[in-house]
């Protein structure tokens, strides 16, 4: 009996996240036949786990650092991310030029994806830079585009 409740108590001990887990291990050991050094000693790391608690929940809540082109929106105090168009497929969609979207999908055929995977870039392409899409990109020509592209 005290090796299992030992191999319990220390299995809760590893994982200190789950403070109700630990809290009922150690009641538990304190009714069992463990010595009362070990239960102190459990105890005591319980205490521990509760003030990291503690001080991680008052510690400030910082934003992670995020890559990428961002800007910064005073009136809703969020950060909005500018997607830039990366393939050749998202560039034809910007573009609305057919003969680019056509040579975008000669290229992706050339790389073996299949039909319905292409249908999926397209419609995520015209979702993320269609017409309906508010992008900062409509007002660029498909010369300016393909520069961009190019320099990517």
């Amino acid at each position: 009996a005290r090796s299992e409740m030992r191999k319990e108590l220390a299995v809760a001990l590893r994982n200190t996240e789950d403070l109700q887990h630990l809290r009922h291990v150690i009641f538990a050991a304190k009714r069992s036949c463990l010595p009362q050094a070990e239960v102190a000693q459990a105890e005591r790391a319980l205490e521990e786990a509760e003030r990291a608690r503690q001080q991680k929940a008052q510690m400030p809540q910082t934003a992670p650092v995020s890559s990428g082109c961002e800007i910064f929106d005073q009136s809703k105090a969020t950060l909005i991310e500018v997607k830039e168009p990366r393939s050749a497929m998202e560039f034809a969609v910007v573009a609305k030029d057919k003969d680019l979207m056509k040579s975008a999908i000669a290229e992706l055929k050339a790389s073996g994806m299949s039909t319905r995977e292409i249908s999926q870039l397209h419609a995520r392409a015209m979702l993320d830079f269609g017409s309906r899409a508010g992008n900062s990109f409509r007002s660029r020509d498909a010369s300016e585009l393909v520069l961009l592209r190019e320099n990517l």
